[in-house]
């Protein structure tokens, strides 16, 4: 597992220096041109994907991945807008479907999701914008664009 650009510490609730690639900065950029972190995984057993969850508080609404190898999508449409809202559909259902590699997902990461059932030699690349509500007190894209300006060295540089 990879954090590029920045990497989201859920304990702290704040950004770490993650892994610098300007060419997967690039790639992402074409499917999410509002991107500015991505967090890379990989899947050496079967199995080895993630249960339901919500994305956390640093990200906004819409996101993307990049599904490379096999494996189960799980979502559950209940904020049925791609826009923070309070309105949740509490009926509605948990859906599996099938993901084919290669395939490019869009969604709403505030409603429940998960990767299952994924194969051995899975990779995805999870791709985030940061949410912006600046103005705000203790504001994510604030803490983000404070990170970016104190010119924290990468973790690591990939060439």
């Amino acid at each position: 597992m990879a954090w590029v650009g920045a990497k989201w510490d859920l304990k702290n609730k704040d950004f770490k220096p993650g892994v610098e690639d300007d060419k997967l900065m690039e790639l992402v950029k074409q499917v999410y041109p509002d991107a500015d972190i991505v967090l890379v995984t990989y899947s050496k057993q079967p199995g080895a994907g993630i249960n339901y969850h919500r994305d956390d508080s640093y990200a906004a609404t819409e996101a993307r991945s990049i599904n490379i190898g096999g494996s189960d999508w799980a979502y559950r449409a209940a904020k049925e807008q791609m826009a923070w809202t309070n309105d949740e559909n509490k009926d509605a259902p948990y859906q599996e479907f099938k993901l084919e590699s290669g395939a490019v997902m869009r969604f709403n990461c505030k409603n429940e999701h998960a990767a299952l059932n994924t194969e051995a030699g899975r990779w995805l690349i999870n791709i985030w914008s940061i949410k912006n509500e600046l103005g705000r007190d203790n504001s994510v894209r604030e803490k983000y664009e404070n990170f970016l300006a104190s010119n924290h060295p990468p973790r690591g540089v990939v060439q």
